[in-house]
């Protein structure tokens, strides 16, 4: 199927054509074999093969939506493949059978949910809308799916990709990544959290990405880890250590970060911990701009804090 002679590739299509019009022949069952083949053929410099290729790949998914008995992760392994394929077509055709797939696949596809989300991610930020569209809709169903690790749903390599795809340059993609890791948090902490030691360092680092919609979302799953006492003290005690370290991040971000986690954590917690903190602080200029930082952020509780502060 990955022959480049042009003839042969039409003479190919053509018989599969054929052999799917038999009724007594069950191509469905041959389809895991030649899928890759037909998706290599979406990119041809032929305009008459691409159709035909493409014909029989619709022809193919209309069967697989009437069929009980499909083997979706043999082929889940290549539309994950052809995802991240540079020609624009055979990406929107992968990522629209990725998305029929996590529709009707049901626990078949559970063990892949990890290789789909990776292929997904990506499209999120791709230049072709439509492509995008897919993923974004392809994403919502998946997170919606509520698998558990009985029926082979890897909450660590989901972890995985997630954490991957916060280094991505397209903001809408790392956006993405933390709604995943939220959702996770709040479907299964326990689980969540022996994944931690992997994850939480990428998090607090992510304070710095240059999008303040991200350092928002961030902040949201901090404030979810940090439910258990010890993470919140090493999250204040990072941003202290982080915001000594980077005075630009203080002056753009700082008051930022500190408003939203008194949102989020709640006012006279945030400003106890960051006092406990810089009574320790021995570089006293910075001491004096995190007071003034940290008294922003609470502004509108200090009537209150004043009077218990130490």
């Amino acid at each position: 199927m990955n022959v480049l002679n042009p003839y042969v590739r039409q003479f190919l299509v053509g018989w599969i054509t054929v052999l799917d019009s038999v009724p007594d022949i069950d191509m469905l069952g041959f389809l895991p074999d030649f899928l890759d083949g037909l998706f290599n053929m979406l990119s041809d410099s032929s305009h008459e093969i691409r159709q035909q290729a493409d014909a029989a790949l619709s022809e193919f998914l209309q069967e697989i939506k009437n069929s009980p008995n499909v083997d979706y992760g043999r082929m889940a392994e290549i539309l994950v493949r052809r995802a991240g394929s540079p020609d624009e077509f055979t990406r929107l055709t992968s990522i629209t059978w990725i998305n029929e797939f996590v529709k009707l696949g049901g626990e078949q596809l559970v063990p892949y949910y990890a290789d789909i989300l990776g292929a997904i991610l990506p499209c999120i930020s791709d230049e072709e809308e439509k492509i995008r569209v897919v993923a974004r809709e392809t994403n919502e169903e998946l997170r919606a799916i509520k698998a558990d690790q009985a029926e082979g749903f890897d909450i660590g390599a989901i972890l995985v990709i997630a954490k991957r795809e916060l280094n991505s340059e397209h903001e809408a993609t790392r956006i993405e990544a933390l709604h995943w890791f939220s959702t996770l948090l709040v479907r299964g902490r326990a689980e969540f959290s022996a994944y931690l030691d992997g994850i939480f360092e990428p998090l607090l680092n992510a304070l710095s990405d240059p999008s303040d919609a991200v350092v928002l979302l961030v902040l949201e799953v901090h404030a979810r880890i940090a439910e258990e006492y010890h993470h919140f003290q090493h999250l204040m005690s990072y941003l202290i250590h982080t915001f000594h370290n980077n005075h630009v991040l203080l002056e753009k971000r700082g008051a930022l970060i500190v408003r939203r986690l008194c949102v989020l954590l709640g006012a006279e917690k945030v400003y106890r911990e960051f006092s406990t903190i810089l009574q320790t602080e021995g570089d006293l200029d910075f001491a004096s701009t995190m007071v003034q930082v940290r008294s922003i952020g609470t502004s509108s509780n200090l009537d209150v804090l004043n009077a218990t502060s130490v």
